[in-house]
């Protein structure tokens, strides 16, 4: 499950995402806030569009025992943090990571010690993602805000109203063409080339 609390505009300024557009702040009626919210909107909709965190954030999945040492990760793990064996509803055993090894590039998690039951299931906490976005998904960022903010036919979108800003969406996922075209490698494989 990716987290859809990342702040994208603590990695794409304001500046940034000008000189990427070429959006004139000047020239258009559009406040500063309005451009922070249409820059994290459109973070999150690139990261759903790619089903990838690209920023570094925690993730769960729940994995079913396969008879085997290894369980397949939905993302390329960076860090494991947890591993909770769930024998019943009331049993949840959480075993010895020092006996969990990661193979980043195969997206899984290997136990040392001993095999994942097929009887259970298995919850992973680990850390997925980068400590920077790749200039091509921040260009897809910046793009698909840029289409956000120059929608003037509002017909068909629902409205929301948050904080201060009064929003129109008709649907979280319109990515233009042009940035589905940067997200392609994260697209066709789900991980960073």
């Amino acid at each position: 499950m990716i987290n859809n609390d990342i702040v994208f505009t603590e990695h794409i300024t304001i500046q940034e995402f000008t000189d990427a557009t070429g959006f004139d702040l000047e020239e258009e009626e559009v406040t500063e806030l309005a451009i922070k919210f249409a820059i994290n909107m459109a973070g999150n909709m690139v990261e759903n569009y790619c089903s990838y965190p690209f920023l570094r954030q925690k993730v769960k999945d729940n994995k079913k025992g396969n008879g085997t040492n290894q369980l397949m990760l939905k993302y390329k793990p960076e860090q494991i943090m947890e591993v909770r064996e769930i024998v019943s509803d009331n049993t949840k055993n959480v075993l010895p990571i020092g006996s969990m090894y990661l193979n980043r590039e195969l997206h899984c998690v290997l136990y040392s010690s001993d095999f994942f039951y097929p009887s259970y299931t298995y919850e992973i906490t680990y850390f997925a993602g980068e400590n920077q976005l790749p200039d091509k998904v921040k260009q897809a960022i910046c793009l698909t805000a840029l289409d956000y903010l120059n929608r003037k036919d509002y017909k068909n979108f629902q409205s929301i109203k948050i904080d201060v800003i009064q929003l129109n969406i008709k649907n979280l996922d319109i990515i233009p063409e042009e940035a589905k075209m940067l997200l392609r490698p994260w697209v066709s494989t789900g991980i960073i080339i």
